[in-house]
């Protein structure tokens, strides 16, 4: 999903003081394909601007995860507002949802111990995602490793 789904999903309410969950905002980003169909959809969410996470629907296990190299198990919210987007979803595009299916497990994974790493996390979260790992095994230590491979593959036009 694009970086913007998180944001235009969620707002911030200035008036209210917290965050306002908005489906109508979204409902249309989906309408060329069905997501239902897919193991996994990755939602790389930007945090006011200053900080990165992952969010994780996992179709095919029935879970809702939110990655923050930041803190253990992601914010409780987070994972509320990405089950709400599935239940409004499956509602929208009339496919079956049973909410008792579902979880939210918290995950704890690697932290960055800067505060520059947090995009670097997120891309390598979504990698192992993406190839079905479904434990971590890089740290902070590896950063600087994976900040230049991301960039030489950019700048090579292709992914390995």
């Amino acid at each position: 999903m694009n970086s913007f789904f998180y944001t235009k999903l969620v707002r911030f309410n200035r008036a209210k003081g917290c965050s306002v969950y908005e489906y109508k905002q979204v409902r249309r980003w989906t309408r060329q394909f069905d997501v239902f169909s897919y193991d996994v959809m990755l939602i790389p969410i930007n945090q006011a601007n200053t900080h990165w996470t992952l969010g994780v629907i996992n179709f095919k296990d029935q879970t809702v995860e939110h990655l923050d190299s930041m803190g253990t198990g992601g914010l409780l919210k987070v994972r509320e507002h990405l089950m709400s987007w599935v239940r409004d979803e499956a509602a929208d595009k009339s496919k079956p949802f049973s909410p008792n299916n579902w979880t939210m497990p918290p995950r704890d994974v690697p932290r960055q111990l800067n505060s520059d790493d947090c995009g670097v996390f997120l891309c390598k979260f979504a990698d192992f995602i993406s190839r079905g790992w479904q434990e971590f095994t890089f740290s902070q230590q590896h950063m600087n490793y994976f900040r230049s491979r991301i960039a030489h593959e950019l700048l090579m036009e292709r992914a390995t």
